[in-house]
């Protein structure tokens, strides 16, 4: 790997943690929000405690799924990011280690046949 590619690589990492600390931090703040609403719904008599906690949750479910789907949109572009910058995927990478074991293996038994 070109000390380009490294610097594309450490740039794409950077720029998804960026990305889905915002997100977090989105969401976070989201949930906060809602816990806000429902508190002054029931305060100003809008609607009881239990509806308003019906509320609440179908929000927070809704937003969950949300970040559900942002959380695989972003995989999906990680994914596609490194395979521009011809980066091995997580699964490659175990696909690899896995063959190494085997050959590893393979070398202790010769080893042990040759001994």
């Amino acid at each position: 790997m070109t000390a380009q590619e490294r610097k594309l690589q450490e740039m794409a990492r950077d720029l998804f943690k960026s990305m889905w600390s915002e997100a977090q931090g989105a969401v976070s703040s989201t949930e906060k929000q809602v816990a806000a609403f429902v508190d002054r719904l029931v305060e100003r008599g809008g609607a009881s405690r239990e509806e308003a906690r019906r509320v609440g949750e179908d929000a927070l479910q809704r937003l969950h799924k949300s970040g559900d789907e942002m959380s695989r949109f972003l995989d999906k572009r990680l994914e596609t990011m490194s395979r521009l910058l011809r980066l091995p995927t997580r699964s490659e990478v175990d696909d690899l280690h896995k063959r190494v074991e085997r050959v590893a293996k393979r070398i202790e038994r010769l080893s042990a046949k040759i001994q």
